[in-house]
């Protein structure tokens, strides 16, 4: 059994209590295609394992968090002109 570093807390006591966090940077739906719907079968797919999937996705629009079927979303609007105030918004939250 492995502590992790900074928490003092076992890694198999994290897994059970709250589950692993996963990020996941992709596109997701509601975009269309195969990649979102492939990363919203496998985040499904996760939270069926106990394991907490976060996506990061792009938005043509705005930035903002989502709850797509109960995973949190975070999409963030990156144009050419304000791809870097979209991040620091993101960092913010």
């Amino acid at each position: 059994m492995e502590l992790l570093p900074s928490s003092g807390v076992s890694a198999s006591r994290l897994d059970h209590d709250m589950g692993m966090k996963i990020l996941m940077v992709t596109i997701f739906p509601p975009e269309v295609g195969g990649p979102a719907t492939q990363a919203a079968h496998l985040c499904q797919a996760l939270r069926d394992r106990r394991y907490v999937p976060v996506v990061v996705a792009f938005d043509r629009n705005k930035t903002y968090i989502d709850n797509y079927n109960g995973i949190k979303t975070y999409r963030l609007c990156l144009t050419r002109w304000s791809h870097n105030r979209a991040i620091t918004k993101f960092a913010n939250y």
